[in-house]
């Protein structure tokens, strides 16, 4: 029984493009897998625990944090517009002119 040489060719073209795409996206997830979080990404993680501990705290004032790398934190608490009992916290992350993270949360006034 012979096979042509034709479905041989088809063959071996098909597996050599069936590599290429797995190797393409093997590269492509061992770098996404490599990749650091973003700067934006740490500093809202780090606004989010800076607000925990605000809240724990009871420190309202508005208040400028300094943070390595020329990233400064400003932190400024009002209260909201429609409840007294509420307190707006925003803390915005901000190198040089641009500002690069911004959380804002509302939680409850302590009966200190």
């Amino acid at each position: 029984m012979m096979i042509k040489a034709s479905t041989l060719i088809e063959v071996v073209v098909a597996l050599v493009i069936i590599m290429l795409v797995f190797a393409a996206s093997t590269m492509l997830y061992v770098r996404l897998m490599n990749s650091k979080p973003d700067k934006r990404y740490r500093l809202q993680k780090e606004l989010l625990a800076l607000a925990t501990e605000i809240k724990k705290g009871g420190n309202i004032e508005d208040e400028l944090y300094k943070e390595e790398n020329g990233i400064a934190i400003f932190q400024s608490c009002e209260p909201y517009a429609t409840d007294s009992t509420l307190l707006h916290l925003k803390l915005e992350a901000v190198e040089g002119e641009e500002v690069i993270a911004i959380h804002e949360e509302l939680f409850i006034k302590s009966k200190r």
